[in-house]
C-alpha cells in the first residue's frame, strides 16, 4: 500500500517511464535437453548433458526472443557447465534489454 509506483517507472532510470510489461519478454518456454549416457569419455573430459532453450513473451509471442545453450561435463572429475545466452531476461533488473552473456559454473546431477 505504501510502496507507490513500480521502480521501473522512475524518471531517473533513463527510459523508466516507458511501458515494459514482463509478459512481452517471458512466459513461453521451449526446451530440448539430451543426457549423454553410455557415451565414451576420455581420461579428462566426459560430456554429460546438452540443453537448448527458447523463451518468448506470451503477450507478444516471438517478438522478443531469447535463446540459451548449456553444456554439462566432467572435466578432470570436476562437474562444470558452460552456458551462452542471447536475448532478454538475463537479469531481473534489465529484463527488457537485449543482451549477450556467457558463463561457467558447477553442476551436481546426482
Amino acid at each position: 500500500m505504501f510502496q507507490g509506483d513500480r521502480e521501473e517507472d522512475n524518471v531517473w532510470e533513463g527510459d523508466g517511464a516507458e511501458s515494459r510489461p514482463r509478459d512481452n519478454y517471458s512466459g513461453l518456454q521451449f526446451a530440448l535437453a539430451y543426457t549423454l549416457q553410455d557415451e565414451p569419455c576420455s581420461d579428462w573430459v566426459c560430456f554429460e548433458r546438452v540443453e537448448l532453450e527458447h523463451t518468448t513473451g506470451y503477450a507478444l509471442p516471438f517478438d522478443n526472443n531469447s535463446k540459451s545453450l548449456e553444456v554439462t561435463m566432467q572435466l578432470a572429475g570436476i562437474p562444470l557447465y558452460f552456458w551462452e545466452r542471447t536475448g532478454y531476461i538475463s537479469d531481473l533488473v534489465d529484463y527488457y534489454k537485449y543482451t549477450n552473456s556467457w558463463g561457467i559454473g558447477m553442476e551436481f546431477l546426482h
